[in-house]
């Protein structure tokens, strides 16, 4: 009986065709689509063949240490060509595409290589440039010589790492440095590494041109026996490296810049080994916006790791004044550069963003100041370099635990009804989307990123939302601990009181005198929010936070009112307050108390 030869599945003008091993039937799926992303995952299926104008292709599912992740093959003339995809949710039309179009590079610069003709078209020789080019800064104007001198003293060891989220001004900073006067006068070569090289051949290929290119062709014989040997082994390759190396006569620098797009574990191992045996002349800077998948105990220990994290990079108040001055030609008033300092934390993409909408949207300092966590331009931002990166798993587990002030695996557990909350902590941790909150033994996100989080759930999710309040709620009584609670929900510390949610746009005498900020502000209070909690809930810093607090409880008070009698009982409050002392005794009586003593 003759074998039936089995078809895999295809895609072609955006379609995936299914085949049906068993009859003639065929399944269709638009690429792109949630049940497109849904047949990538979990392994279960091992390929499928790419068609399309660009290029063809055969993508294969291979498992590394982290998960499952997709190559593109291609055969020509005996040869196999490869190059990465990515995880399942990154394989977008576009990724599938620009991968058949490096393929078709790699073969026509294959060919061009045996015929001896010139292998690089003028455009493939000027992102090749670019790669190997140390990129302009965009905040050059900002002198930061605390960092640099960090960095110059760092580079006198083994490893400098800077490991922060997107956005906080890690390849500015390098790019400052490397033309600072601060900087040894080494040669410096530099790699801005994308998802491309995640073949270790081509990889270690990319480092060693870059060290060539410093070291005025030094290096063209190791180079060109890892062009030209075909059938070279991984760890040939790595040899061949740390053999061109030990030519190098001078200290040099070589920077990898977007580690981050690394995702191969052999990478990752065959680096940790150069690490061990680094020639004492090369000094390696890293820059990620996730933590390295290799060990650094070892180099921590032996003083030859220099870290800087975003605490590290954070621009001060001071710089953050001068960067906003310059991005807006004009004096900013202090005030508006304080609050967007604290708004932001510091975060650098965040207050140039400000700046920008500022200044396109013809708004002045700070009258007309946009408060950034409305800043269309940083919300975007978010979710576009941040969030759409993230896996559709992690994605839900960050908008579900956006509710809680601090997030902690019991409370995130809790309100998620699942028991995997340690594993996602520890994932963002190493992707720098939380930071350690060292006084509550906890994590929590950055302020901006916990607000675009939030609205998202409000608006994609609201009875989702209700319900995961309900959770945090009654998480936090088990717990009799009411620091974990969401803003919105927390309850009465008092323990004869029954809590209560009071709500200041619902009754029928509600204040009238105060702005939406004091109202909104008041509302939080009543619900027994502390001034840390309003400022995290609403954007504020804690000093605008209480200035305007004590302004919504006075224009509240029954004095203000018109037609108040001299003498009359507190109880004359409006309902909404008096239902606040009944509700949530404690807390407000004793903040009344401290507003009294104020006025």
């Amino acid at each position: 009986m003759s074998m039936l030869r089995k078809h895999i599945p295809v895609v072609v003008d955006e379609y995936l065709y299914i085949p049906d091993q068993m009859s003639s039937a065929t399944k269709t799926v638009y690429v792109g689509s949630p049940d497109w992303y849904a047949w990538l995952a979990g392994g279960l299926h091992p390929s499928f063949s790419f068609k399309h104008a660009g290029g063809t292709f055969t993508a294969r599912q291979e498992r590394q240490r982290r998960g499952w992740y997709w190559y593109a093959y291609r055969k020509r003339s005996g040869q196999v060509l490869k190059t990465y995809l990515g995880r399942p949710e990154e394989m977008t039309p576009a990724r599938l595409e620009h991968a058949a179009a490096i393929l078709a590079h790699k073969e026509v610069n294959q060919l061009a290589h045996k015929r001896r003709t010139a292998p690089l078209s003028a455009q493939l020789q000027s992102i090749l440039n670019e790669k190997f080019t140390v990129p302009s800064s965009a905040i050059a104007s900002i002198e930061r010589p605390r960092l640099l001198k960090r960095i110059t003293e760092g580079v006198k060891g083994k490893l400098v790492l800077l490991s922060a989220a997107a956005g906080w001004g890690k390849t500015s900073l390098l790019s400052s440095w490397c033309t600072s006067k601060l900087a040894p006068d080494w040669p410096i070569a530099w790699v801005s590494l994308d998802d491309q090289d995640n073949e270790p051949r081509e990889f270690w290929l990319q480092l060693l041109t870059a060290l060539n290119i410093s070291q005025t062709d030094k290096l063209a014989d190791a180079l060109s026996s890892v062009q030209n040997i075909q059938n070279l082994q991984d760890v040939q390759v790595l040899k061949l490296f740390l053999h061109a190396c030990q030519q190098i006569e001078t200290d040099s620098v070589l920077i990898l810049d977007n580690y981050d797009r690394i995702q191969s574990s052999e990478i990752h191992k065959q680096l940790t080994l150069l690490l061990e045996r680094l020639p004492a002349r090369l000094h390696v800077i890293i820059a990620s916006r996730t933590h390295p998948c290799f060990p650094l105990s070892r180099l921590r220990v032996q003083g030859a790791l220099t870290e800087l994290c975003h605490s590290s990079l954070r621009f001060t108040p001071e710089e953050t004044a001068r960067l906003l001055q310059n991005m807006a030609q004009t004096t900013v008033a202090p005030e508006c550069s304080a609050a967007i300092a604290s708004q932001t934390e510091g975060w650098i993409a965040g207050i140039q963003l400000c700046a920008l909408y500022s200044k396109e949207h013809e708004t002045r300092y700070p009258q007309q100041y946009t408060p950034v966590a409305s800043n269309r331009y940083i919300i975007d931002y978010i979710s576009e370099e941040i969030l759409t990166r993230q896996s559709p798993e992690l994605q839900q587990f960050m908008l579900q635990t956006s509710v809680l002030p601090r997030l902690e695996v019991a409370a995130c557990n809790a309100i998620r009804q699942a028991e995997d909350s340690q594993y996602w902590l520890e994932q963002l941790r190493r992707l720098n989307l939380i930071s350690v909150d060292t006084q509550e033994y906890s994590y929590c996100y950055p302020q901006l990123l916990k607000t675009v989080l939030y609205q998202q759930l409000q608006r994609s999710q609201p009875v989702q939302l209700t319900t995961l309040q309900q959770r945090a709620h009654d998480w936090s009584r088990q717990q009799e601990e009411d620091t974990y609670l969401p803003m919105q929900t927390r309850p009465s510390v008092s323990d004869t009181a029954t809590p209560k949610r009071i709500s200041l746009y619902e009754t029928e005498d509600k204040p009238e005198k105060l702005t939406n900020r004091e109202r909104d502000v008041l509302q939080l209070i009543i619900n027994g929010a502390s001034n840390r909690d309003i400022a995290q809930n609403l954007i504020l810093s804690e000093g605008t936070v209480k200035s305007t607090s004590q302004t919504s409880v006075t224009n509240s008070r029954p004095e203000s009112h018109p037609g108040h009698r001299v003498g009359q009982s507190p109880l004359a409050w409006p309902s909404c307050v008096t239902a606040a002392f009944m509700a949530n005794t404690f807390h407000v009586s004793l903040f009344l108390d401290e507003i009294d003593e104020s006025i």
